[in-house]
């Protein structure tokens, strides 16, 4: 049987709530709950420098204990090659600074659907990550990311929401315990031409053995393309 686009694009909104709420219900095991409110803000500039390879860099604060401490600041290079118009895989690489940071390594491989004003992007990613604490424990894990954006050409913004899932492998001891889920909702602020600001509100949970620590985060980027 036929279907409208009109329907499509219906259905396709009820299904993204569901992964979204489905993804809120996976906390719900019984284990106790310390919350927190954090802010993340970030700024990046980003470069083509052919018609399929582009660079951006990138620089992150982030605050916790109810956006009261400043507890990471990470600058991230990262180059994309776009093989076709749904297909793009990137390489990265992000230097954490002070007592408790990092040097880390991400490879990308991203899948986009465009349906006009729809679009879903699928995104796989993996990071190997060395501490810099004594022990030096190294961390390697995939992250498997989905999101849903509405962009009208005739709106002043685009909203779009999204599930994040973290899959440790090997020893992965060094940032989370088993498990982190992050989904939320993000609006995409046009400026010009070349400026735009992203704001967004999230939910992370990370999975400890008797607990479970859940941040509200607040996040505000603005990025710069030329």
């Amino acid at each position: 049987m036929h279907q409208s686009p009109n329907n499509m694009k219906i259905r396709l909104i009820i299904i993204a709530l569901i992964c979204v709420n489905s993804f809120s219900m996976f906390s719900q095991d019984g284990r106790r709950i310390e919350k927190d409110k954090q802010l993340w803000t970030e700024i990046k500039i980003e470069k083509e420098i052919t018609k399929n390879l582009e660079a951006q860099l990138s620089h992150s604060l982030r605050w916790d204990e109810n956006v009261s401490t400043l507890y990471r600041s990470f600058t991230q290079l990262t180059v994309g090659y776009d093989f076709t118009k749904w297909f793009t895989t990137k390489l990265g690489y992000r230097n954490a600074y002070g007592d408790e940071g990092y040097k880390r390594l991400i490879a990308i491989a991203a899948f986009d659907i465009d349906f006009k004003p729809w679009k879903i992007d699928w995104n796989n990613r993996f990071e190997y990550t060395k501490e810099k604490s004594e022990d030096e424990v190294d961390n390697t894990r995939i992250r498997e990311k989905i999101s849903l954006k509405y962009d009208n050409k005739k709106w002043l913004f685009a909203p779009s929401i999204y599930g994040e899932i973290f899959l440790p492998l090997g020893n992965a001891q060094a940032i989370t315990d088993t498990e982190k889920i992050r989904y939320g909702m993000m609006i995409d602020v046009p400026l010009s031409k070349n400026h735009e600001i992203v704001i967004g509100t999230s939910i992370q949970d990370a999975y400890k053995k008797k607990k479970i620590n859940r941040d509200l985060i607040f996040s505000i980027d603005y990025e710069f393309k030329f």
